[in-house]
């Protein structure tokens, strides 16, 4: 099966997107916790991880790090969401992201940044 990621502190907006992305037939795992979330990664191996710059205390650059350090998991898009745009956007591509999306974001931004 292949499962979309959804790691966000906020378990309603969690919840929002797993609906939406459900009704597409997609898969869906939310979580408030990185590093729960980044032990499941190597059997999982989500489609596309969608993941909050910081979550809680937890940071998600830590998640993306360990993920681009393992050759098996490596090649999985991370997609990082942002509460506001304080963080740069560049500034994360350059660690390493596959995009970076604003909330509030669109449904056809979210689909597009996974699909592609």
């Amino acid at each position: 099966m292949n499962y979309v990621y959804v790691i966000d502190d906020d378990l309603q907006f969690c919840k929002h997107l797993s609906s939406v992305l459900s009704h597409e037939g997609l898969e869906v795992k939310i979580s408030d916790n990185v590093i729960e979330m980044a032990s499941k990664v190597n059997q999982d191996k989500p489609l596309v991880i969608l993941c909050n710059v910081n979550v809680g205390e937890q940071s998600g650059s830590k998640l993306l790090r360990s993920i681009q350090a393992n050759p098996q998991t490596n090649h999985i898009p991370f997609i990082f969401m942002l509460n506001d745009e304080k963080h740069s956007r560049e500034g994360l591509l350059a660690l390493g992201a596959d995009n970076v999306l604003v909330k509030p974001f669109g449904f056809e931004e979210l689909l597009h940044g996974i699909l592609t």
